[in-house]
């Protein structure tokens, strides 16, 4: 992964604006709720991860919305996909996240996706040490999210670097030994 901190807005609309028409062909309401959050991420690997809440929520969701934003909960900035879905029973909820695994795909139609999706977005969120939460009610729609680090803005990290200068002009004449890996 190539971590760097960005405003996960950026994220957010490109996603967006990729499946706006899927939704609208599906008669689907997409929202998008902006953020002002930065993350510390690989942006590319977060947008695969969200992209696969976004198409399983697309494919799933028969009518109503599909609603995508941020949420902070603790330390961490909550990514979420939530759709008024069909939901998925509580004794499915692991077996999603295995490789070919689909709900209600028995004869393995190959139009309703291979079930790879979130097997995936585990797979990536494990490498980028993010969290993933699920949950769901039958009937009603389910919620997806990625839990991410927050970052500092950039006008935060120019605020300290500011400060280091300040220090160093304090150390003038001094010896100083910098170890790095």
């Amino acid at each position: 992964p190539s971590f760097d901190s960005f405003p996960i807005d950026k994220v957010l609309n490109r996603i967006y604006r990729e499946f706006l028409p899927f939704a609208e062909q599906k008669g689907l309401e997409l929202r998008m709720v902006p953020s002002s959050a930065h993350v510390w991420s690989d942006s590319v690997l977060l947008e695969r991860i969200l992209g696969n809440f976004m198409s399983n929520a697309i494919r799933y969701t028969q009518k109503g919305s599909i609603l995508m934003g941020v949420r902070r909960r603790g330390g961490q900035i909550s990514i979420e996909v939530c759709d008024t879905g069909l939901g998925i029973p509580d004794d499915q909820m692991h077996a999603i996240f295995e490789d070919f695994h689909q709900i209600d795909n028995e004869e393995r139609d190959r139009s309703k996706g291979l079930g790879l999706g979130l097997a995936i977005a585990e797979r990536l969120a494990i490498c980028l040490s993010h969290e993933i939460a699920c949950d769901s009610k039958v009937g009603k729609g389910s919620r997806f999210a990625v839990l991410v680090t927050p970052a500092e803005t950039k006008s935060a990290v120019a605020a300290k670097l500011d400060d280091l200068q300040l220090l160093l002009h304090g150390l003038s004449g001094r010896r100083i030994l910098l170890i790095e890996d």
